[in-house]
């Protein structure tokens, strides 16, 4: 039942990024066509957040699959709304390849370094995933949630778009497909990120079965693939930079690995 639920959050991600992706491409405000998802989204995605980790009051487990179910539906959903165009924000605050260069390498590094600290800081929070720890995995939850969204208002704030990509006819479906398929190293990329995530997906399920069965200590495999594997812990504060005028701070989430376990 606990697979059943994640493939129904894991079908529903690769269904909303193209959809948020169209929507972002053809919005029109006074804040740019990013940065108001930013805005809105940011409540949405701190409340689907905190409900992966709150342990309902219900004793069915087919009940209590579908709970997590659709709050992994839910979260994907307000997740793909900010962080899709968080994603295409980057190349559009600024048209200097440095600058570009400068920002991408920030985030990144800043990614990897709360990577880090959310594989640990959770741990220390709430020791052993039981049910008498149900409400230090919600204190978790919150914590992360409401952190991450305060980083998004940060990057609302702290950012601008160029005002020139709102101008700019957007192709149909068909052209755009079309287009990417003529792109070479575009079908080399997409081909290499598919098989880097069926890599992923082939470790994640026996590292979330080592702590849902009550793994004790840190062993070494679990902590490669916690480390390697950026999405397997809850958001991670890419941090704060400065490129030219424009301040930063970057933030991302994802909860696809480390769905709420069964409680022992």
């Amino acid at each position: 039942m606990a697979a059943a639920a994640i493939f129904i959050g894991r079908t529903w991600d690769y269904i909303n990024d193209p959809l948020i992706g169209y929507l972002s491409d053809r919005t029109r405000t006074r804040w740019g066509r990013r940065r108001p998802f930013l805005l809105f989204g940011f409540l949405p995605f701190a409340l689907s957040f905190i409900a992966l980790w709150w342990k309902p009051p219900i004793g069915n487990q087919v009940l209590l699959a579908a709970y997590y179910a659709g709050a992994y539906f839910m979260y994907d959903l307000c997740a793909t709304l900010v962080y899709m165009p968080y994603f295409a924000l980057t190349p559009e605050l600024t048209l200097d390849y440095d600058e570009r260069t400068s920002l991408t390498s920030y985030r990144m590094f800043f990614s990897i370094a709360g990577s880090l600290i959310a594989f640990t800081l959770p741990l220390m929070m709430v020791r052993k995933f039981t049910y008498e720890n149900a409400s230090r995995v919600l204190l978790m939850g919150l914590t992360f949630g409401l952190v991450s969204a305060v980083g998004m208002l940060i990057t609302f704030a702290g950012t601008k778009e160029r005002p020139e990509y709102q101008e700019q006819t957007q192709p149909n479906l068909l052209d755009s497909l079309r287009a990417a398929g003529a792109n070479p190293p575009f079908v080399f990329s997409m081909a290499v990120y598919l098989l880097t995530w069926v890599a992923v997906s082939m470790v994640e399920a026996p590292k979330a079965m080592y702590q849902a069965r009550g793994g004790r200590g840190f062993s070494t495999i679990p902590q490669i693939l916690s480390v390697t594997d950026v999405r397997s812990w809850p958001p991670r504060i890419s941090g704060v930079c400065r490129v030219g005028s424009l301040t930063v701070l970057s933030t991302s989430a994802k909860a696809s690995a480390l769905m709420p376990a069964p409680l022992d």
